[in-house]
């Protein structure tokens, strides 16, 4: 049993230089490699984060231009409709102007026809009378010269 830990022994003193070469090379990779590459990686997510966070930060203030975009659309739409209100309101006031005017011509044109109508009716009545007279008279000397 001796000999196993003689020979035990010397394995394990000839691990000794692999044992310190390897706890040098993994602080030599630690510091050169390990070390570097966590910094890269912790700057990348910082990077990534404040992208996003710029990213976010762009979409709320183009969501809020956006909101104000379409309230001032909105606001817009309201003064085109009242324009577009009073210049039809306008347009129908002046029609209806010229609808009276129109009206008030007729009847002033209808009257001064009822008028002349009247005139001529009545112009027209006294000529039949004196006409019915000579006619009458006429129709009388007519039938006396027949019968005598």
């Amino acid at each position: 049993m001796n000999t196993i830990v003689q020979q035990l022994g010397w394995i394990l003193l000839k691990a000794i230089p692999t044992f310190i070469l390897f706890y040098l090379l993994y602080f030599y990779l630690r510091v050169m490699f390990f070390g570097p590459m966590a910094k890269v990686l912790h700057a990348r997510k910082e990077a990534t984060v404040g992208a996003k966070r710029a990213a976010a930060e762009s979409l709320r203030t183009a969501e809020s231009k956006a909101a104000e975009f379409e309230k001032k659309i909105d606001e817009v739409r309201a003064q085109l409709a009242k324009e577009r209100e009073a210049t039809r309101k306008g347009w129908l006031d002046a029609q209806a102007t010229r609808l009276a005017d129109a009206r008030t011509a007729a009847e002033a044109k209808i009257g001064a026809g009822k008028t002349q109508i009247a005139v001529e009716t009545v112009s027209a009545r006294q000529s039949l009378v004196s006409e019915t007279a000579k006619l009458a008279d006429e129709i009388m000397a007519s039938v006396l010269r027949r019968s005598a």
